[in-house]
Protein backbone atom coordinates (compact mmCIF):
# COMPACT_ATOMS: atom_id res chain seq x y z
CA UNK A 1 0.00 0.00 0.00
CA UNK A 2 3.27 2.23 1.15
CA UNK A 3 4.76 1.44 -2.24
CA UNK A 4 1.50 2.00 -4.32
CA UNK A 5 0.99 5.36 -2.71
CA UNK A 6 4.56 6.26 -3.46
CA UNK A 7 4.00 5.56 -6.58
CA UNK A 8 0.73 7.76 -6.65
CA UNK A 9 2.39 10.81 -5.52
CA UNK A 10 5.60 10.40 -8.07
CA UNK A 11 3.14 9.99 -10.54
CA UNK A 12 1.25 13.63 -9.42
CA UNK A 13 4.45 15.23 -9.14
CA UNK A 14 5.61 13.92 -12.45
CA UNK A 15 2.11 15.16 -14.07
CA UNK A 16 1.70 18.86 -12.28
CA UNK A 17 5.81 19.73 -13.55
CA UNK A 18 4.24 18.24 -16.99
CA UNK A 19 1.35 20.46 -16.82
CA UNK A 20 3.78 23.81 -15.23
CA UNK A 21 6.19 23.00 -18.33
CA UNK A 22 3.29 23.23 -21.07
CA UNK A 23 2.85 26.87 -19.84
CA UNK A 24 4.03 29.56 -22.18
CA UNK A 25 3.44 33.00 -20.31
CA UNK A 26 2.65 35.69 -22.52
CA UNK A 27 2.20 38.68 -19.89
CA UNK A 28 2.35 37.64 -15.97
CA UNK A 29 2.75 42.07 -15.47
CA UNK A 30 5.42 41.51 -13.23
CA UNK A 31 7.32 43.51 -15.23
CA UNK A 32 7.29 46.71 -16.66
CA UNK A 33 5.40 48.82 -14.22
CA UNK A 34 3.82 51.59 -15.61
CA UNK A 35 0.68 54.24 -15.00
CA UNK A 36 -1.01 56.31 -17.98
CA UNK A 37 -2.21 59.79 -16.94
CA UNK A 38 -6.05 60.22 -17.00
CA UNK A 39 -7.25 60.75 -21.02
CA UNK A 40 -10.71 61.71 -21.99
CA UNK A 41 -9.86 61.54 -25.85
CA UNK A 42 -7.95 60.87 -28.26
CA UNK A 43 -5.45 57.80 -28.62
CA UNK A 44 -2.67 57.02 -25.82
CA UNK A 45 0.57 54.50 -26.33
CA UNK A 46 3.29 53.30 -24.10
CA UNK A 47 6.25 50.92 -24.09
CA UNK A 48 7.59 48.63 -22.05
CA UNK A 49 10.39 46.00 -22.60
CA UNK A 50 11.93 43.16 -20.07
CA UNK A 51 12.18 39.63 -19.69
CA UNK A 52 11.23 37.59 -22.15
CA UNK A 53 10.23 34.93 -19.78
CA UNK A 54 7.83 37.21 -18.47
CA UNK A 55 6.46 39.27 -21.10
CA UNK A 56 6.64 37.33 -24.80
CA UNK A 57 8.84 38.49 -27.14
CA UNK A 58 10.82 41.39 -24.13
CA UNK A 59 8.13 43.98 -25.58
CA UNK A 60 4.49 45.02 -24.81
CA UNK A 61 3.16 48.36 -26.32
CA UNK A 62 -0.43 49.50 -25.49
CA UNK A 63 -2.79 51.98 -27.14
CA UNK A 64 -5.56 53.43 -25.18
CA UNK A 65 -8.25 54.45 -27.53
CA UNK A 66 -10.55 57.01 -26.50
CA UNK A 67 -13.68 59.11 -28.19
CA UNK A 68 -12.26 61.42 -31.00
CA UNK A 69 -12.78 64.83 -30.13
CA UNK A 70 -15.33 65.70 -32.63
CA UNK A 71 -17.69 62.55 -30.99
CA UNK A 72 -16.88 62.79 -27.80
CA UNK A 73 -20.29 65.11 -26.75
CA UNK A 74 -22.11 61.53 -27.95
CA UNK A 75 -19.47 58.78 -26.68
CA UNK A 76 -18.15 60.69 -23.29
CA UNK A 77 -21.20 63.56 -22.46
CA UNK A 78 -20.02 63.75 -18.65
CA UNK A 79 -16.36 64.35 -19.78
CA UNK A 80 -15.09 61.66 -17.96
CA UNK A 81 -11.33 60.22 -18.32
CA UNK A 82 -9.84 56.83 -17.99
CA UNK A 83 -6.54 55.39 -17.19
CA UNK A 84 -4.65 51.53 -17.21
CA UNK A 85 -1.66 50.53 -15.37
CA UNK A 86 0.70 47.54 -15.40
CA UNK A 87 0.92 47.00 -11.31
CA UNK A 88 3.80 44.60 -10.84
CA UNK A 89 3.04 45.02 -6.98
CA UNK A 90 -0.33 45.07 -5.14
CA UNK A 91 -1.60 43.39 -2.47
CA UNK A 92 -3.49 41.41 -5.10
CA UNK A 93 -0.97 41.03 -7.23
CA UNK A 94 0.38 41.90 -10.50
CA UNK A 95 -2.18 43.00 -12.83
CA UNK A 96 -3.30 45.03 -16.04
CA UNK A 97 -5.83 47.74 -13.92
CA UNK A 98 -8.40 49.74 -16.50
CA UNK A 99 -10.26 52.13 -14.62
CA UNK A 100 -12.69 54.13 -16.28
CA UNK A 101 -14.89 57.00 -15.66
CA UNK A 102 -18.90 57.14 -15.76
CA UNK A 103 -20.30 56.66 -19.65
CA UNK A 104 -16.96 56.49 -21.29
CA UNK A 105 -16.12 53.70 -23.15
CA UNK A 106 -11.94 52.58 -23.47
CA UNK A 107 -10.86 50.16 -25.54
CA UNK A 108 -7.39 48.87 -24.59
CA UNK A 109 -5.24 46.60 -27.45
CA UNK A 110 -1.83 45.19 -26.41
CA UNK A 111 0.68 44.06 -28.69
CA UNK A 112 3.27 41.54 -28.36
CA UNK A 113 6.05 41.39 -30.70
CA UNK A 114 4.91 44.56 -33.04
CA UNK A 115 7.81 45.21 -34.76
CA UNK A 116 10.08 42.56 -34.25
CA UNK A 117 8.69 39.31 -34.89
CA UNK A 118 9.22 36.99 -32.55
CA UNK A 119 8.94 33.48 -34.06
CA UNK A 120 7.37 31.69 -30.37
CA UNK A 121 6.80 28.40 -30.61
CA UNK A 122 3.13 27.58 -28.82
CA UNK A 123 2.83 24.40 -30.18
CA UNK A 124 3.14 22.48 -26.76
CA UNK A 125 -0.08 24.64 -25.74
CA UNK A 126 -3.67 24.18 -27.19
CA UNK A 127 -5.30 27.77 -25.82
CA UNK A 128 -4.88 31.12 -24.19
CA UNK A 129 -6.15 31.60 -21.06
CA UNK A 130 -6.39 34.81 -19.30
CA UNK A 131 -7.08 35.19 -16.05
CA UNK A 132 -8.99 38.43 -14.28
CA UNK A 133 -9.18 39.56 -10.84
CA UNK A 134 -12.38 40.78 -11.44
CA UNK A 135 -14.90 42.73 -14.11
CA UNK A 136 -17.41 45.54 -13.07
CA UNK A 137 -19.91 45.23 -16.13
CA UNK A 138 -19.76 43.37 -20.06
CA UNK A 139 -16.65 43.48 -21.90
CA UNK A 140 -15.77 42.29 -25.31
CA UNK A 141 -12.17 41.10 -25.55
CA UNK A 142 -10.34 38.66 -27.35
CA UNK A 143 -7.01 38.04 -29.63
CA UNK A 144 -5.45 38.12 -32.75
CA UNK A 145 -2.35 35.83 -33.23
CA UNK A 146 -0.43 35.85 -36.28
CA UNK A 147 2.26 33.78 -38.19
CA UNK A 148 2.35 36.58 -40.95
CA UNK A 149 0.34 39.87 -41.86
CA UNK A 150 -1.80 37.31 -43.87
CA UNK A 151 -1.81 34.33 -41.74
CA UNK A 152 -3.80 34.75 -38.40
CA UNK A 153 -6.75 33.84 -36.75
CA UNK A 154 -8.66 35.58 -34.03
CA UNK A 155 -11.24 34.29 -31.12
CA UNK A 156 -12.95 36.70 -28.56
CA UNK A 157 -16.10 36.40 -26.62
CA UNK A 158 -18.57 38.54 -24.20
CA UNK A 159 -17.50 38.35 -20.83
CA UNK A 160 -20.19 39.08 -17.91
CA UNK A 161 -19.59 41.39 -14.96
CA UNK A 162 -18.10 39.03 -12.02
CA UNK A 163 -17.00 40.26 -8.31
CA UNK A 164 -14.06 37.85 -8.25
CA UNK A 165 -11.59 35.91 -9.65
CA UNK A 166 -12.19 33.98 -12.97
CA UNK A 167 -10.53 32.50 -15.86
CA UNK A 168 -11.55 33.42 -19.51
CA UNK A 169 -9.89 30.74 -22.72
CA UNK A 170 -9.29 30.97 -25.83
CA UNK A 171 -8.62 27.46 -27.56
CA UNK A 172 -7.09 27.19 -30.96
CA UNK A 173 -9.95 25.25 -32.25
CA UNK A 174 -11.93 28.23 -31.73
CA UNK A 175 -10.02 30.26 -33.96
CA UNK A 176 -10.63 32.19 -37.17
CA UNK A 177 -9.20 33.52 -39.99
CA UNK A 178 -7.00 32.60 -42.54
CA UNK A 179 -4.95 30.36 -40.51
CA UNK A 180 -1.90 30.62 -38.09
CA UNK A 181 1.09 28.17 -37.29
CA UNK A 182 1.09 27.71 -33.18
CA UNK A 183 4.55 26.49 -33.63
CA UNK A 184 5.15 30.10 -35.41
CA UNK A 185 3.29 32.96 -33.93
CA UNK A 186 5.42 36.31 -34.47
CA UNK A 187 2.65 39.03 -33.54
CA UNK A 188 -0.16 38.86 -31.00
CA UNK A 189 -2.71 41.42 -30.45
CA UNK A 190 -5.21 41.52 -27.26
CA UNK A 191 -8.09 44.46 -27.34
CA UNK A 192 -10.66 44.94 -24.56
CA UNK A 193 -13.46 47.10 -25.23
CA UNK A 194 -16.97 47.78 -23.36
CA UNK A 195 -20.34 45.77 -24.19
CA UNK A 196 -22.61 48.00 -23.00
CA UNK A 197 -24.48 50.98 -23.80
CA UNK A 198 -23.55 52.87 -20.52
CA UNK A 199 -20.01 51.91 -20.49
CA UNK A 200 -17.57 52.66 -18.00
CA UNK A 201 -16.37 48.57 -17.28
CA UNK A 202 -13.63 48.53 -15.06
CA UNK A 203 -11.36 45.69 -14.86
CA UNK A 204 -8.12 43.95 -13.60
CA UNK A 205 -5.96 41.19 -15.81
CA UNK A 206 -3.39 39.03 -13.76
CA UNK A 207 -2.24 37.00 -16.14
CA UNK A 208 -1.77 35.73 -19.74
CA UNK A 209 -0.15 32.57 -21.21
CA UNK A 210 -0.61 29.69 -23.57
CA UNK A 211 -1.56 26.44 -22.20
CA UNK A 212 -2.36 23.01 -22.32
CA UNK A 213 -6.04 21.57 -21.31
CA UNK A 214 -8.97 23.82 -20.14
CA UNK A 215 -9.36 24.47 -16.78
CA UNK A 216 -12.95 23.42 -14.56
CA UNK A 217 -15.07 26.62 -14.46
CA UNK A 218 -12.87 28.57 -17.08
CA UNK A 219 -15.15 30.48 -19.81
CA UNK A 220 -14.63 28.75 -22.96
CA UNK A 221 -14.48 30.84 -26.26
CA UNK A 222 -15.18 30.10 -29.76
CA UNK A 223 -15.74 32.21 -32.97
CA UNK A 224 -15.92 29.34 -34.92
Amino acid sequence: MRIRIALSLLAFIALTASLAGAQIIIDDFTIGPYQSPSYKSGTHGSTQTGNAAHIIGGNRQTGLLMCAPADCPVQNPFSQAASYAYKTKSTLGPALVLSAGYATAPRIDVYYGYGSPMSANLSSADRIRIRFQGLTGTLNTGMLLFTTASSYGENACNLPAYAGNFTMELPFSGFVGTGFDPANVNFIRLWAQEGTVIGSTEYAILSIAAVNGTEPGAIVCHLN
